[in-house]
């Protein structure tokens, strides 16, 4: 099964049941990691590289944005890293990490992201997401789920 889903990872994220199997290899290959086999940390690379080469997108849907937020939650510190400069890069229009928090599906995903740099001990990160978060407080205020992320952050 984990041989199947690695191969149509992309179908399976979007999908509205889908995307509970991708959460539970996520979680079953964590678990299997933690005994240091290289084959299963290799698996467990493949997903996050592919959530990492694709977080623009996959924070925006409905069904994705919750195996982006498991993700989080189970990657270890090297892989979060990674995912960090992804959100801390800003294009002409805007910070990733902001508009995660502005949107209807991603909004689930920015306060794990600042836990998650907290409980890594990554300050500079913790740092630019809390005033990322900061400087958006006035957008969040007008729209309903960026009240419910304020609730959440505070």
């Amino acid at each position: 099964m984990i041989q199947v889903s690695s191969e149509s990872v992309e179908l399976l994220i979007n999908d509205e049941y889908g995307n509970f199997v991708i959460q539970a290899i996520l979680e079953h290959l964590i678990s299997v990691s933690k005994r240091k086999s290289k084959i299963m940390d290799m698996r467990v690379s493949c997903f996050y590289e592919f959530i990492r080469l694709n977080l623009n997108k996959l924070c925006k849907q409905q069904y994705s944005s919750r195996v982006v937020e498991k993700a989080v939650e189970t990657m270890p510190k090297e892989q979060f890293e990674k995912v960090c400069v992804v959100f801390m890069k800003t294009s002409k229009k805007s910070k990733l990490f902001r508009e995660i928090m502005l949107d209807s599906y991603g909004n689930y995903i920015a306060p794990k992201i600042l836990d998650r740099a907290k409980a890594f001990c990554l300050q500079y990160q913790f740092d630019y997401f809390s005033k990322v978060y900061r400087e958006s407080i006035e957008a969040l205020k007008k729209v309903k789920h960026g009240r419910q992320l304020m609730v959440k952050m505070n």
